[in-house]
């Protein structure tokens, strides 16, 4: 088909996010531009004309500054694509301002709120029919209600992983004394958090219902994936995913966009849980998730289809047929979880070479884009410590 690149694309996050969303354009022909406050994968693709900028919200004037001059070179209105929470809060609450120099379709403020806090984002969805997991008022519950381990997650998630923890998104609480304290403690940071149970069910009960929503509410592509594995392994995010499909997924995930009336790119989170068989609601993510290379590689390129849309031109062609069964790994996050799972006598060497087989896509090596993984693999010398730990499983330690 025939189709105009004559918009520039501005990707902000460059991370492994915005580098799978930044091949996916680059390898249509779309002139791409990378910006993050600090430097990382994405600066070193051949797709992407990286830069740095002013930190979006410890300094907003300065990057507001840098983006109208930024946005003001070209002929013809940039595309923004956001891949991080801290551009994305920037964004929604100063959209309108730059919808006259850039093409942008995202959620307003209100979604913002549902995505920053976990008490609204649940209690949004209480009465809907959308089955979300058991929640807990430590006041009102610590004497006798609650089942306990109990699942603790910071209200908002970015002053949680800036008070508490950058890389683990929650705590787990094994007993009323160990939650007595560990609220006392998030209090005294005057940190809000949220205490649900824990939906029983393993690492690969956890599924993801992917959409692009345009201005007009309607829903133009869908992609569905399920978690094999997580790093950190139980609550974390997705080291190895496949391609699904899923009727019953797909009809929850239709109706939580709907119920917010949700515009631009998202997706939401379940998990199935063992007591009923039932999809539970985890969270919503108002940007692009970690692994979009996964629907690229398996037939669904959302962020060019984004791009024609945004700038109206014919992406009919584009279909939401995709191929199952392709899957994603980030090798690093994955070992680091087999090493978990190993040490639990859940998993051998083995198998887990036998588990990451098969038709895939990694999250940072590509043949046609190399320098990514070599800054992992090398500058940032992500695979320090395999060489003590494949000799400790060799040895049998």
């Amino acid at each position: 088909m025939d189709y105009r690149t004559n918009n520039p694309a501005f990707v902000f996050g460059m991370f492994e996010t915005g580098l799978a969303v930044g091949r996916s354009l680059g390898r249509r022909g779309v002139c791409v531009f990378g910006f993050d406050h600090k430097k990382d994968i994405g600066f070193y693709s051949r797709y992407i004309n990286s830069d740095l900028t002013p930190h979006p919200l410890k300094n907003p004037e300065d990057f507001k500054e840098y983006l109208l001059k930024k946005s003001q070179k070209f002929d013809s209105k940039p595309v923004v694509y956001i891949t991080s929470d801290d551009y994305l809060e920037f964004f929604v609450t100063n959209q309108n301002e730059f919808k006259k120099y850039l093409h942008i379709n995202i959620v307003g403020e209100n979604i913002l709120d549902l995505t920053f806090s976990k008490n609204k984002f649940y209690t949004k969805f209480i009465g809907t029919g959308i089955p979300i997991p058991g929640l807990y008022d430590y006041d009102k519950d610590a004497g006798s209600q609650i089942n306990f381990p109990v699942l603790i997650k910071g209200d908002n998630v970015n002053r949680w992983r800036e008070k508490v923890n950058s890389s683990n998104k929650v705590i787990i609480a094994k007993d009323i004394n160990e939650l007595g304290m560990i609220c006392s403690n998030l209090r005294s940071q005057n940190i809000d958090f949220v205490m649900q149970e824990i939906i029983p069910g393993g690492d690969n009960c956890f599924y993801k219902y992917c959409a692009y929503r345009t201005m007009e509410g309607n829903i133009i592509n869908e992609f569905m994936l399920r978690k094999l594995r997580q790093n950190p392994v139980r609550f974390g995010v997705g080291s190895l995913v496949v391609s699904c499909i899923n009727d019953e997924l797909r009809q929850i995930g239709r109706e939580v966009f709907q119920i917010l009336d949700y515009k631009g790119i998202g997706s939401v989170e379940f998990k199935i849980d063992e007591r009923d068989g039932k999809f539970k609601l985890i969270e919503l993510n108002a940007r692009y998730w970690q692994q979009n290379s996964l629907s690229d590689v398996s037939g669904i390129n959302f962020p060019f289809i984004e791009y024609l849309y945004l700038t109206e031109q014919d992406y009919s062609a584009f279909h939401n047929d995709y191929e199952t069964g392709i899957k994603w790994v980030n090798i690093y996050m994955d070992f680091a979880s087999f090493l978990v799972y190993r040490k639990e006598k859940q998993l051998t060497l083995f198998d887990w070479i036998d588990q990451i087989k098969g038709k895939k896509v990694f999250s940072d090596l590509a043949g046609d884009d190399l320098m990514p993984s070599f800054y992992e693999t090398v500058i940032t010398n992500k695979f320090r410590k395999v060489p003590k730990y494949l000799r400790k499983i060799l040895l049998g330690d």
